[in-house]
């Protein structure tokens, strides 16, 4: 009987066993796949875990249609106007840096919304720090300076001779845009640099932290800093990835009466050089459309 009865209970096990083998394939599989691509995306840095959360949040809503979706999960923006008034609550009020594709809603609304006295555009990212030791040493404040990482090459001077907390202690908070970061699509000129952008800051010495694409998290990411400033009093980085911020169109628009595009500016300058003149041009779309340009006036 004891036989007989263990021999029962084996079976039963076995075909609970079978059963869930066969939920697992179904759902339980594909759940776990994309839970370990998106474990192992995060752990690379890999943007795309926000695609598969949409993912399931969309299957999950088509075959359940009566169900909520999982609104944890879907990818939320920050707005412009509530970063700047978390940062204006925490004593932020100067700006000054390099403007980048990535922050252009944010530094639209910062132009849109703060006087020209304290907003300064500066002609490279080592003036950008410069100017805000300077501006640190006169009043006290923390100023913030916006840039591409393509720039950290030129802050590296002043960050190191300047600010760093073995020489003058200047706390600065970096906002940086994160071109070429990998996992994700973008130009040729920005991948080694995307790729080494957070070993470069590391080796500065600047603690770093991507900044959230939620506006809870933002405040967080604020608050961390204001404790490193406190701890330690010197830089402290934003990288900011790509579709961080929601669309923001500049108010505070310049009108002249001589509009001239890029595109006929240089038009007119090919139109006064032979084919055998060498230019040199920013890595961007005046590079492109110059070569663009010259391969018309070929034909």
């Amino acid at each position: 009987k004891k036989k007989q009865l263990f021999l029962v209970t084996c079976k039963k096990k076995k075909k609970k066993k079978k059963k869930n083998v066969g939920t697992e394939t179904n759902e339980g599989v594909k759940s776990k796949e994309i839970e370990k691509t998106m474990a192992s995306n995060e752990e690379n840095g890999n943007v795309k875990l926000h695609e598969y959360e949409q993912d399931r949040v969309g299957k999950t809503s088509q075959t359940n249609p009566g169900e909520l979706p999982l609104t944890e999960l879907v990818r939320d923006f920050v707005r412009p106007s509530v970063l700047f008034n978390q940062l204006k609550q925490h004593g932020h009020d100067f700006y000054c840096g390099v403007p980048d594709s990535l922050l252009k809603d944010f530094c639209a609304y910062v132009t849109d919304n703060v006087p020209a006295t304290q907003h300064i555009i500066t002609p490279n990212e080592g003036n950008a720090v410069s100017v805000g030791v300077g501006y640190h040493l006169a009043t006290g404040k923390i100023p913030i300076i916006y840039l591409q990482n393509s720039g950290l090459g030129n802050a590296i001077n002043p960050l190191l001779s300047l600010s760093d907390r073995k020489v003058f202690q200047i706390p600065l908070l970096l906002m940086v845009g994160w071109r070429g970061e990998p996992g994700r699509k973008d130009e040729p000129q920005h991948m080694v640099q995307g790729k080494a952008t957070t070993a470069l800051l590391a080796d500065m010495g600047i603690p770093f932290e991507i900044l959230p694409d939620y506006e809870e998290g933002t405040v967080e990411a604020i608050e961390a800093a204001h404790l490193h400033f406190q701890q330690r009093s010197s830089p402290y980085c934003l990288l900011v990835r790509k579709r961080t911020f929601t669309p923001y169109k500049l108010q505070n628009t310049a009108s002249n009466s001589y509009p001239l595009t890029r595109e006929e500016a240089l038009k007119l300058i090919i139109s006064h050089t032979s084919p055998w003149d060498a230019f040199v041009a920013t890595t961007g779309f005046t590079s492109r459309e110059l070569y663009e340009l010259r391969e018309k006036e070929k034909t």
